[in-house]
């Protein structure tokens, strides 16, 4: 009963992560593109609770999967688990940046075609790893092994 609770929040997050990156994406590129200057200010801001749900999120994520990882007695030696992690961190990474970019390049009353262009870039990154980690976990296994054969 306690480890379907724990995947239920473990999933909750993850979901929960996934969806506010690609509404807070596509929220601010529209804004953009309607070149208001009040609205993209009010888009970035807005953005910034879901970043603080998003926080939240990432902690819960990474002690709900230590927690199912050790309940399903697995090791970071099985593929699809050492990618999730991995490509966790990388997204936390990824997150970080875009959050930095909007704070710093976004908010200005003139952006630059290379923050706009690194904002899009990095969100579209941050949506394949999201299906590369979620194809992993429903399959049990990553199409990444070649990786690990010795």
């Amino acid at each position: 009963m306690i480890l379907s609770i724990i995947k239920f929040f473990h999933v909750t997050c993850g979901v929960s992560f996934f969806g506010i990156i690609i509404a807070a994406f596509f929220y601010i590129a529209s804004s953009i593109n309607k070149r208001d200057q009040s609205l993209i200010n009010y888009s970035i801001r807005a953005s910034y609770f879901g970043d603080a749900i998003i926080l939240l999120c990432i902690f819960i994520q990474l002690a709900t999967s230590m927690l199912l990882v050790s309940a399903g007695h697995f090791t970071l030696k099985v593929p699809w688990i050492f990618i999730a992690y991995h490509a966790f961190g990388f997204l936390i990474i990824l997150w970080l940046l875009t959050l930095f970019i909007k704070k710093f390049y976004l908010s200005r009353k003139v952006i630059s075609p290379y923050s706009l262009r690194s904002f899009y870039f990095l969100n579209i990154i941050m949506m394949l790893i999201f299906i590369i980690i979620i194809h992993d976990a429903v399959m049990q296994s990553t199409g990444l092994e070649f990786l690990f054969r010795n």
